[in-house]
């Protein structure tokens, strides 16, 4: 028997689990659509994402929330519905148009995430949900998303606004996603998942260069924002 969140929400079917929760297909009576549910026991954490996502609002490459709310020891968070794969389980093979037209759309959601003042903090294959039509990415999971030390976006009387949000750890910025986002870029042109920008096998040099620029050792000479990479990609897209 589904079970009936809130009097509104029903869980239908399990679609993913974790250490932190679990995920499932739902339906919502009230408007008569489709959204996943994800159910968990650490609630202080359902809040933080909960809140980072109202706070980044509307974007195509980032899930909306619908609802959020603690039942019986369990923090439950609405979302939109994505009728997709991760990334790390996905079935769909990109020739390098398609791969690198992916990485912007993953930087174009990024760049709304930083630009709102967070970081996303687990960027993984796990959380890249692939749609074969339209939009086609989706970033998900904003469990460990952060505060920007730098930010200016939440602030309560003049002070950041810690109370909801927790700050990243010092050391960690954008240059630290735009890596991550290389290595997912890597994963979808070869198949083949390293940190090492030299090990990706592609015969495009320039298109490599770029990748290396973003997975570089030296934090100074990274690209410094999404935008940035973003630009720098377009030529191959």
């Amino acid at each position: 028997m589904s079970k009936l969140i809130n009097n509104q929400y029903e869980m239908q079917k399990l679609v993913g689990h974790g250490k932190k929760g679990e995920v499932f297909k739902g339906y919502d009576h009230s408007n008569q659509k489709t959204v996943a549910i994800k159910k968990t026991k650490s609630i202080s954490r359902a809040k933080s994402e909960a809140l980072v996502m109202e706070a980044y609002g509307s974007h195509q490459y980032l899930p909306e929330i619908y609802d959020f709310m603690v039942e019986k020891g369990y923090a439950y968070i609405v979302m939109e519905w994505i009728d997709g794969e991760p990334l790390n389980k996905s079935s769909i093979k990109y020739d390098e148009k398609n791969a690198v037209e992916n990485t912007i759309k993953i930087l174009e959601g990024l760049d709304h995430l930083h630009k709102n003042g967070f970081l996303h903090c687990d960027l993984k294959r796990g959380n890249i949900m692939l749609i074969e039509s339209k939009p086609n990415v989706k970033i998900i999971d904003f469990g460990r998303s952060k505060l920007m030390r730098n930010n200016e976006k939440h602030k309560v009387n003049g002070k950041k606004d810690n109370r909801a949000f927790k700050p990243a750890e010092k050391g960690y910025g954008i240059t630290d996603e735009l890596n991550k986002v290389a290595v997912l870029c890597g994963y979808m042109l070869t198949g083949k998942k390293t940190k090492n920008p030299k090990k990706i096998n592609i015969t495009n040099q320039k298109l490599q260069k770029i990748l290396i620029q973003a997975m570089g050792g030296d934090k100074n000479k990274r690209y410094k924002t999404a935008e940035e990479m973003i630009t720098a990609l377009k030529p191959f897209a």
